[in-house]
């Protein structure tokens, strides 16, 4: 299996979510480009990490009030146009479950569920996705806690209609690789930005590898 490129929101040295970042994307052999999702008060779809800006929360703001703290913020639409002229994936960092029903119908309206991934999924965020629509592809983000119960979480995450399995590759090795593997549930790792740990990386099979230097992955896998 070849490995996919994901490029990381803020990649290249860029500013998160920004029309710089997405740019600098353009010719990176990436399938994935990621941004950070979140929801404003007003039901508006924004492409932002923190869940605040200049200490005003997103959710109980309105898009007009935070487009007025930040001109650079960028709606959900500005992605799906980006992502169809350049002819990339999308993966979706769902930041806040609140913004999840809204994320699956603009996904459905821009046709783009097979052009798409969504992570920063947990139970909740599974359950809540798939009752919008059963098609979604979602990631199940495993978590450092998870470790401690990792047969049961495997249990559990194997009976889930998920399309793959995102963690640190910080918490790989190989025990844990080839329970997950057991799964044949897809393995996407975040975030890996140095030589020594793209070496690490290639000891396993993985599905995507997300990170801030394309160049370093086209080093190493292509």
């Amino acid at each position: 299996m070849q490995t996919i490129l994901t490029i990381h929101s803020g990649a290249n040295d860029n500013k998160e979510n920004s029309v710089e970042y997405l740019n600098s994307c353009i010719d990176s052999n990436a399938k994935y480009i990621e941004v950070d999702v979140r929801i404003t008060k007003d039901n508006v779809l924004v492409l932002y990490h923190d869940y605040k800006i200049d200490n005003q929360l997103i959710e109980q703001t309105s898009f007009e009030d935070l487009i007025n703290l930040n001109q650079n913020l960028l709606k959900i639409d500005y992605i799906f146009n980006f992502a169809k002229t350049n002819n990339f994936s999308i993966n979706f960092d769902l930041k806040t479950i609140n913004a999840a029903k809204l994320l699956a119908k603009k996904i459905e309206e821009n046709h783009f569920i097979d052009k798409c991934v969504i992570s920063g999924c947990h139970d909740n965020e599974v359950k809540m996705l798939l009752s919008c629509n059963k098609n979604l592809k979602i990631i199940y983000n495993l978590e450092r806690e998870d470790l401690l119960k990792i047969d049961s979480v495997i249990n559990k995450i194997s009976k889930l209609n998920i399309f793959g399995i995102n963690l640190n590759f910080k918490l790989l090795n190989d025990s844990l690789y080839f329970k997950l593997i057991k799964t044949n549930i897809p393995l996407f790792v975040w975030t890996v930005d140095n030589e020594k740990d793209f070496i690490f990386c290639k000891k396993y099979n993985l599905f995507s590898i997300t990170t801030n230097y394309p160049y370093l992955f086209n080093k190493y896998y292509n």
